[in-house]
């Protein structure tokens, strides 16, 4: 099960993806930021370099998480976006890695959990890029030490500084659920399958008011639907159903709550790829796309 910046991280595998995000002219977004080192000629971690992860980890932790690519420089297009410019390969990257990984737990506070760090071989020996998948938190807010300054991330890719009444918000929601929700697929008879659902509480508070909601153009309309289950198949383009329980609490412990199951007949042989969006009190909504291979029994059939 991968996230949005799972995901698009796992995209950035070599200079020939930067390359061709290069003449793509692709954009810094919400989940996606380019730094250039301050001196590309060796491993060391500059003033600048750690300012500017600094913030970086701040914005991400503090937003929706994101990747953050070392080795790309960037211009402000016309419509006022940074932009791929060039690739600025780093050289010693393994010495800068080493540098920025150690530098990570003085760079915000509290520290932020579950940064990768991986490197990215250039086309010439040791010199490389680095890419850094920072998740979004739930200990947030969480202040770039550089500057001693708390920032987010917009839409369209930009930090910005938080200002007093935006600090005071996210201070109070730090008692708060995180949810997360585990989909599971199994074969129940010779042409149809179950899917099962369940959720566990990451966070520091019980959940309240929780639902959740499944589409796919993969799977047919006639689905049998689990207790809970509303069909809203008529009303979109897709195959889709929601849950909710307005009694059900989930308290914050590592114990996953089964909440329903349905089940569902493909559209051919084809994989089945859902778009899944849960939430609950006090909790902004989460989104992944999540996809479950041909069934072994029905592509050897195929074959």
């Amino acid at each position: 099960m991968t996230t949005v910046v799972e995901s698009l991280y796992a995209t950035l595998n070599s200079e020939v993806d930067l390359q061709n995000l290069k003449i793509e002219g692709a954009r810094e977004s919400l989940h996606l930021e380019f730094k250039q080192k301050h001196d590309t000629r060796d491993g060391k971690l500059h003033d600048d370099d750690k300012k500017n992860f600094s913030a970086a980890v701040s914005a991400f932790a503090n937003s929706d998480g994101g990747v953050l690519v070392w080795g790309v420089e960037t211009k402000r297009d016309s419509s006022g976006h940074d932009v791929v410019r060039a690739l600025k390969p780093i050289t010693d990257i393994g010495d800068f890695h080493s540098r920025l990984g150690q530098y990570l737990k003085d760079a915000v506070q509290p520290f932020v959990e579950g940064v990768v760090f991986e490197e990215i071989p250039g086309s010439t020996p040791n010199t490389g890029y680095l890419r850094c998948l920072i998740p979004s938190s739930d200990a947030m807010p969480h202040r770039a030490e550089h500057d001693h300054e708390y920032y987010k991330r917009t839409a369209e890719g930009t930090k910005y500084r938080l200002e007093h009444f935006d600090l005071e918000d996210l201070f109070g929601r730090r008692s708060r659920p995180f949810l997360d929700l585990e989909v599971l697929c199994r074969p129940c008879t010779a042409d149809r399958e179950e899917l099962l659902f369940s959720m566990q509480n990451n966070g520091r508070s019980i959940a309240k008011n929780i639902g959740f909601m499944f589409s796919s153009p993969d799977i047919e309309t006639n689905v049998i639907t689990g207790f809970g289950f509303t069909d809203l198949t008529p009303q979109n383009s897709q195959t889709t159903f929601s849950w909710s329980n307005a009694n059900l609490l989930l308290h914050p412990i590592p114990v996953k709550t089964f909440l329903g199951s349905v089940t569902f007949k493909r559209r051919g042989l084809r994989p089945v790829t859902l778009k899944v969006t849960w939430y609950c009190e006090n909790m902004r909504f989460r989104q992944r796309e999540q996809t479950f291979p041909p069934r072994a029994e029905a592509s050897a059939g195929a074959a």
